[in-house]
């Protein structure tokens, strides 16, 4: 995994020290509300960062990248490129989460916009994205980002809807 720049932000591959904000940002209700129920302690964050790199370590070329803004280096939130429920079977999917302050801001768009690139980049033929129809502004997100929707289907256990773009 690289750093990867846009216009408004630097994208950090994740590493064991970003706990903090992870925690942080996965402790939220207000983010958390469509995705889970919020995490409660810094052991949790500290686990799913366990996680994410040991599937990094086999899937080099994906993971999660940090979000944090050029301008004031302040932590934004996250952006995801992989394999839906960490299964290599599943299709690749883009994934962001944002501290509320920075919501309909365009980060989002912007970040999975460069993810979607990089997989192009990459050599992937499509990227997908999902979320639960009330998440009326990650749907917008999705779309934005150029995502087209295909299906419902079942992952993470919910029924969720299912996005999708051919690179």
């Amino acid at each position: 995994m690289q750093e990867i720049l846009t216009q408004r932000l630097i994208l950090k591959p994740l590493q064991k020290s970003d706990d903090e904000n992870l925690f942080f940002l996965c402790s939220d209700s207000e983010v958390m509300k469509y995705i889970r129920k919020p995490d409660t302690d810094i052991f949790q964050a500290k686990k799913k960062i366990k996680s994410l790199l040991d599937y990094t370590s086999q899937n080099p070329s994906f993971g999660l990248w940090m979000a944090y803004a050029k301008d004031t280096k302040e932590h934004l939130g996250f952006v995801l490129l992989l394999h839906i429920e960490n299964n290599p079977e599943y299709p690749i999917e883009v994934g962001y989460r944002l501290h509320t302050k920075f919501w309909n801001q365009g980060y989002a768009t912007e970040m999975s916009k460069a993810l979607i690139k990089y997989g192009k980049d990459l050599g992937l033929k499509s990227v997908s994205g999902i979320t639960i129809e009330e998440n009326i502004n990650s749907i917008h997100v999705l779309e934005k980002s150029g995502l087209k929707y295909i299906e419902d289907r079942l992952y993470y256990e919910l029924p969720v809807r299912y996005y999708e773009v051919e690179l």
